[in-house]
């Protein structure tokens, strides 16, 4: 199978589980920093939007050459990512417009 194909499957296979966890731990959710809950759910539909496009729009062959460094990209963000993060807030103050602009690059 196309690695564009495979990545749209398993998002969509992925997606009611997604939103059962949602629902299940709904009352834990609580703002990010600055941004509201409705705010970070509209800058993660953007976000989830510009990614169908950027992954529709990519050819099977540029797809397959991006993929390993995204997972890299995301494996780095998932093991450093508190650290980072307190290092920068300790140097720059944040904004809701930075935490927003964050959150889109993020979520693609």
């Amino acid at each position: 199978m196309p690695p564009v194909q495979a990545n749209a499957s398993s998002t969509v296979a992925l997606f009611p589980g997604g939103v059962v966890s949602a629902w299940a731990y709904r009352e834990g959710l609580t703002p990010v920093g600055p941004v509201s809950i409705p705010k970070m759910l509209v800058i993660t539909l953007i976000g989830g939007f510009v990614g169908v496009v950027l992954l529709l729009s990519t050819s099977s062959a540029t797809f397959s050459f991006l993929l390993p460094w995204l997972l890299l990209c995301a494996s780095f963000a998932l093991a450093f990512g508190r650290t980072l993060g307190e290092a920068l807030r300790r140097r720059w103050r944040s904004s809701s417009r930075l935490a927003c602009m964050a959150a889109i690059l993020a979520a693609r």
